[in-house]
């Protein structure tokens, strides 16, 4: 590699190639320029005749510029290469930046622009055509400037690189009007726009250049771009961008304002990004979503589109109201959809939306929904876990209700889908009676609600308490149909929590599992009438409920009741607090039956993960 020089020499016809397809800014891609390996020992015209032979450009002819990055970050040709070399200059000492060869640093590449003066060549020579031995090359005339031509079509929001023109410090606008004229093959009398490309690097930055103003004065220099339009009609508006009133639907929106003039479709070309949009997946029960295996649509966006024209253009690829469209950013670091979806026009740009952490995304996660957003966010959802007489889970229920609701509203909600048990379903002390009633419509359905955590029963709505304040993320929110006998308790009758529970010797100290229930026990009701009712509630064989003890914990002491004469109420306190730090009924055995699966079910969160590699 050391032996032989890369050079990149660009052409105009690399130029208008990309300009207005792969590029927009700048003039050229160098990666995609064909490529001329050669010899170092080999001189400046062995290059020429190289180019040649590519291009048909005789040596004579071939202007060759040497390239400059600026302050701007723009890549610009910036001088003549013959001002410092000669044809008969080695190649190895032919240097593109001239800090590299002070340091001598190794040069990769030699990076030129070809100017092709005077008649443009047909094409490249045949092959057996003889290698032109011309030397020497045409002179730049002192005070004169390469400027290279774009020119933009506002109808149909195209860019296209249309030649380059050798003009004067001392021309005007006025002087380059008709250069540009001919450029574009427009009429003599056609109205033009015209603007220098300064930058787009940090932002985009576009000169409108003054008619009486030299090129001197206005500070143009060789390789700077000049890109111009036609001027549009007086009656024709600047811009037309509309800000959507508070109640309109998002698809009335349009997708970008006209790109009418230079600065603005630069600038759209500036911010604009092809986004992922997928399907947001179903989450699993560790509460982590996965990538979907279906493509994703990859839709072009701006990132200055407000929420209503990202939803727009979301809701017309799926053929769907954007109202009914709900967006989720995406996590850059653990590449998952983030925990919560945005709110209804909470952000103010696809930018903001794109940004997470302090790192950018191309990907948006989507659903769609049966209502409208706004509609659908002015509500509250509640996930109940509904649970049969016998304490097992039924079916999860997700309610959608106003946020004023109270729980006694949602206990309404959720009879209406959840129907009344078969008679006998529950245990055999007068469920049958409550069930029969509810479904005969003899009377009213008696449910509550309550707060469920670590597997107790951490509190008992009220029914006038509101359902905004219910938080059924991190607590396990229950409602069950009341028992018979509660709806016509005794002044002295007491409902008690009961729970599972297992005892660790050697820590000493007492483990919850399973599902916590209540249950009503009247003043002098013995153990062993307890206890059947438990057998009956459970739907337990004798077997198991003999080899359970029962046990009356409170703070952690635990008192087992033996005896099946043996009164139980008198066990508990008087008062009638019915919280967690209550006394309560404990049922000692293995982890065996209802509640084991429910154990294992919720224990996800503490799977390993398997790292392959």
């Amino acid at each position: 590699a050391h032996l032989y020089t890369v050079a990149r020499v660009a052409t105009a016809t690399d130029l208008a190639t990309e300009i207005g397809s792969d590029r927009f800014f700048d003039l050229v891609t160098h990666d995609k320029v064909h490529a001329i390996r050669i010899k170092k020992e080999l001189t400046l015209l062995a290059l020429k005749q190289e180019i040649w032979r590519l291009t048909g450009a005789l040596p004579a002819q071939q202007r060759l510029w040497l390239w400059a990055k600026r302050q701007n970050h723009t890549y610009r040709p910036d001088r003549p290469l013959q001002l410092d070399c000669d044809d008969h200059t080695a190649m190895m000492d032919v240097k593109e930046d001239t800090t590299a060869q002070q340091n001598n640093k190794f040069q990769q590449e030699l990076r030129l622009y070809l100017e092709v003066v005077g008649t443009p060549p047909a094409g490249p020579p045949p092959a057996d055509a003889p290698v032109p031995e011309d030397e020497g090359y045409p002179q730049l005339p002192t005070n004169q400037i390469l400027l290279f031509l774009k020119f933009y079509e506002p109808a149909g929001e195209a860019l296209s690189f249309v030649g380059t023109h050798i003009a004067s410090h001392t021309d005007t606008l006025t002087d380059l009007l008709p250069v540009l004229r001919r450029a574009k093959g427009l009429p003599a009398s056609q109205q033009l726009c015209v603007y220098e490309e300064v930058e787009f690097e940090t932002s985009v930055r576009f000169e409108l250049l003054s008619e009486h103003r030299s090129l001197k004065d206005a500070e143009l220099q060789s390789g700077d771009i000049i890109v111009f339009q036609c001027a549009l009609p007086v009656a024709a508006p600047t811009s037309m961008a509309v800000e959507p009133a508070a109640g309109a639907a998002s698809s009335d929106v349009p997708e970008h304002e006209p790109l009418l003039q230079i600065p603005q479709f630069f600038e759209h070309v500036k911010n604009r990004v092809v986004v992922h949009v997928h399907r947001l997946p179903p989450q699993h029960s560790h509460g982590q979503g996965v990538r979907e295996k279906e493509r994703a649509m990859e839709i072009t966006m701006d990132k200055r589109w407000t929420y209503d024209q990202v939803t727009a253009c979301v809701g017309k690829a799926l053929g769907c109201d954007p109202l009914h469209v709900r967006l989720t950013m995406h996590n850059p670091y653990s590449d998952l959809p983030k925990p919560t979806p945005l709110k209804y026009r909470s952000v103010e740009s696809l930018q903001e939306m794109l940004l997470s952490f302090q790192k950018t995304s191309d990907i948006l996660f989507y659903e769609t929904l049966d209502m409208p957003l706004p509609e659908l966010e002015s509500k509250k959802p509640l996930k109940v876990s509904w649970h049969t007489a016998s304490t097992e889970e039924g079916r999860v229920v997700n309610l959608l209700l106003d946020k004023e609701s109270t729980v006694a509203e949602a206990l309404h909600a959720l009879a209406k889908m959840v129907p009344p048990e078969a008679p006998g379903a529950g245990e055999a002390s007068g469920a049958s009676v409550m069930d029969v009633a509810g479904a005969n419509g003899a009377g009213p359905r008696r449910l509550r609600m309550m707060e469920i955590f670590n597997h107790r029963i951490y509190k008992i709505f009220q029914d006038q308490e509101e359902i905004e304040t219910i938080n059924d993320q991190y607590w396990t929110i229950r409602a069950e149909e009341l028992a018979p006998e509660e709806l016509s308790q005794g002044p002295d009758d007491k409902l008690i929590h009961v729970r599972h529970f297992y005892r660790d010797t050697r820590m000493n100290m007492t483990h919850n599992f399973g599902d916590p229930f209540l249950l009503m026990i009247l003043p002098d009701e013995t153990l062993a009438s307890v206890r059947k009712r438990i057998q009956a509630k459970l739907r337990l064989t004798a077997e198991e409920i003999a080899a359970w003890k029962i046990a009356v914990v409170s703070f952690g002491r635990v008192e087992y009741l033996e005896q099946d004469d043996d009164v139980v109420r008198p066990h508990f306190r008087k008062h009638d607090n019915y919280s967690n730090w209550d006394d309560y009924l404990g049922l000692e055995h293995a982890q065996t039956g209802t509640g084991r699966k429910k154990q294992q079910a919720r224990s996800g969160y503490d799977k390993p993960v398997k790292i392959y590699g």
